[in-house]
């Protein structure tokens, strides 16, 4: 039995050792997109938020009634937004919270937290009550239905079909078996999202 010279086992485990740690780079700069993204999302939607301070305070003139109560319902939905990604944080070790092929990574705190085996969980039911509350008051205020259609859109809780044609529950479609860094990135879009699209009704209704 002929012996494997020892400098081709050596080679062969660097290499081993290398692909593995390959592997391992790309997947923690996978998921690192998602966290800077997230960093991203946060800044802009303060810089909405400045804008929209602003135009309440100094368009004085223009600003009316249903531009505060707008206001008033997007932020409170946006906090809760927030509240959410903060208990959704908590799930995980605070010196780990970098680790985005990590702890940023793990899908057992979404399922664990939206869901209970099959069914929603109780924190499941109350954010789409949540969300349906805040849907139904802002169309109340709403005129323009371009901006009704984008705002049913980003705010929509329906089943949606997927690509083998069977439908799909929304948490499920949306949030089951996401990692935890991309369903953060997803509430933080939505929050987003909202900022513009309040500054688009208030700059609609002057």
């Amino acid at each position: 039995m002929s012996k494997v010279p020892i400098s081709l086992l050596m080679l062969s485990i660097i290499l081993a050792c290398n692909v593995k740690q390959s592997k391992g780079l790309e997947e923690n700069n996978k998921y690192a997109t998602y966290g800077l993204l997230t960093e991203e999302l946060e800044a802009y939607n303060s810089f909405l938020r400045q804008q929209i301070n602003k135009r309440l305070q100094n368009d004085s003139t223009y600003i009316n009634k249903s531009h505060k109560i707008y206001d008033s319902l997007t932020i409170d939905y946006q906090n809760f937004l927030s509240q959410t990604i903060d208990e959704l944080m908590n799930g995980i070790d605070f010196e780990k919270r970098l680790e985005y092929a990590g702890e940023l990574s793990r899908k057992d705190l979404i399922n664990n937290y939206f869901f209970e085996e099959t069914e929603y969980s109780s924190i499941g039911f109350e954010f789409i009550d949540k969300t349906e509350n805040y849907r139904n008051q802002i169309l109340n205020l709403v005129t323009d239905d371009l901006l009704a259609d984008k705002l049913t859109f980003i705010l929509s809780t329906r089943n949606l079909q997927n690509r083998k044609g069977e439908m799909i529950k929304y948490l499920d479609y949306f949030y089951k078996d996401m990692p935890l860094i991309a369903t953060i990135m997803y509430l933080q879009h939505k929050q987003t999202t909202l900022s513009e699209l309040e500054l688009d009704f208030i700059c609609r209704s002057n």
